[in-house]
């Protein structure tokens, strides 16, 4: 409490002590002179001046609290307001505790869930360094079996160069048998016994070398890491549109497999997602995507690839790889920039600006975080091929030298995004040209 507050406590006292003072030396005075109001009897008027000093006393005090206090003034005329105001803020302030609470209990939730994904991240984890071990093996296998494929086919040479000594030795020995007697058939038959012996080794080797082809010269559908199929989810997607994209991918995915010569299960699938092997099934692992995914603030690319090598006749083993899908380049950013000399010819500069697209727009595009895609799928789910980054057609090269040529001296040639380039590509250019003094 103010000094204020304490002055104004002390006035009231003291004018609330003379009043009632004052209230009752009239009050005694007009008893002692019976005087009366209002007709009343002396001892009645007596006890109404009593009473209306004390009503003064508590309207001057009430008065004073008003003038001087905001918060009376309100407690006065506002006090139905603000019982229900209070009541009101209550309600919120309990509405809000139990928003806390279930806003708690889903953290709880969401944590626990990122456990779990974290131990099922573990264990896939494992799972992929089995695989990848198991790959080596393989590897290694296929390198063990040409090293004896090479072996193969020089004993083969061998043996067919023996064979051919043996027939000719056949020939001269039976030639001599027909002169010489008994003798020498018992070394035709010798000789026969040997070219038996020799045949059935190469029909041996015959086999085990086309066995070696068969593996060696095996079709090969997709390679390790090689893009299937890319799709991008805008922002903001809801989850039952997310489910509808990554499923036309899947079928996509299956039909190119099926197209490269992969072969299907019983139910026609070419395809099998990596993480669906771990427990669960496709739809499944579609749907985790689509949880996450669903609604999110920024755009996702979303790209299929193989596992391993995939060979023909067989399932392709896939699974879900997910960036980022953020703007790299606005329209008319400059990517890199070449000095030419347009005295030379028309191939050599061609083949100049052929390096500048390759050896700096790429490495450069690449650095700032462009992957481009080689087959994205449109929202009918077709999949269409991607030049990727910076894809000029030869005859558009060779126009752009015949301009330096007519530019003469030394020209700068600069590559210019012709339109925003997201992470997915493509990445569009123009390349400009003029001379290195303007």
């Amino acid at each position: 409490m103010g000094a204020y507050g304490v002055l104004l406590i002390a006035v009231l006292v003291v004018v609330s002590g003379a009043i009632a003072y004052i209230g009752d030396i009239i009050g005694r005075r007009m008893g002692r002179k019976r005087l009366t109001i209002f007709g009343l009897r002396p001892r009645y008027t007596a006890i109404l001046v009593s009473v209306v000093a004390g009503m003064l006393i508590a309207g001057f005090t009430l008065a004073a609290a008003i003038l001087v206090s905001r918060d009376v003034r309100l407690g006065l005329t506002k006090v139905d307001y603000l019982v229900r105001r209070n009541a009101q803020l209550r309600r919120v302030v309990t509405a809000a505790d139990r928003r806390i609470g279930a806003q708690r209990r889903q953290l709880q939730a969401v944590r626990r869930q990122g456990e779990e994904l974290e131990r099922e991240i573990a264990a896939q984890r494992k799972t992929l360094g089995t695989l990848g071990g198991q790959l080596k093996r393989s590897e290694g296998n296929l390198a063990d079996r040409q090293r004896k494929l090479s072996a193969a086919e020089r004993r083969l040479g061998e043996i067919q160069r023996k064979f051919a000594e043996a027939e000719r030795a056949l020939q001269r020995v039976e030639g001599v048998a027909r002169r010489v007697g008994a003798q020498s058939i018992a070394d035709t038959r010798l000789l026969k016994e040997q070219q038996n012996r020799l045949r059935q080794e190469i029909a041996e080797l015959e086999q085990t070398l086309a066995n070696l082809r068969e593996v060696r010269t095996a079709t090969l559908t997709f390679e390790a890491n090689e893009e299937l199929a890319t799709v991008v989810l805008e922002e903001g997607l809801a989850r039952a549109e997310v489910l509808r994209r990554l499923r036309l991918l899947m079928s996509a995915a299956n039909t190119l497999a099926q197209q490269r010569g992969a072969k299907g299960d019983d139910n026609g699938k070419t395809v099998v997602l990596f993480k669906s092997l771990l427990g669960g099934s496709d739809e499944t692992v579609l749907g985790s995507l689509a949880d996450t995914y669903a609604g999110a603030p920024h755009g996702v690319v979303v790209r299929l690839v193989s596992m391993g090598n995939s060979f023909a006749g067989e399932q392709a083993l896939v699974d879900f790889l997910v960036f980022n899908n953020r703007l790299i380049y606005h329209r008319g950013d400059s990517l890199a920039a070449i000095t030419v000399d347009a005295s030379m010819d028309v191939g050599r500069l061609s083949e100049e600006l052929v390096n500048m697209l390759r050896d700096r727009v790429r490495l450069r595009a690449g650095k700032d975080g462009m992957m481009p895609t080689v087959r994205q799928m449109d929202a009918q789910g077709k999949l269409v091929p991607q030049e990727g980054i910076g894809g000029l057609s030869l005859a558009t090269l060779v126009n752009l030298a015949g301009r330096i040529k007519e530019l003469g001296g030394q020209v700068q040639v600069e590559a210019i995004a012709n339109r925003d380039a997201w992470t997915a590509g493509p990445l569009e250019l123009d390349l400009e040209v003029r001379t290195a003094s303007s």
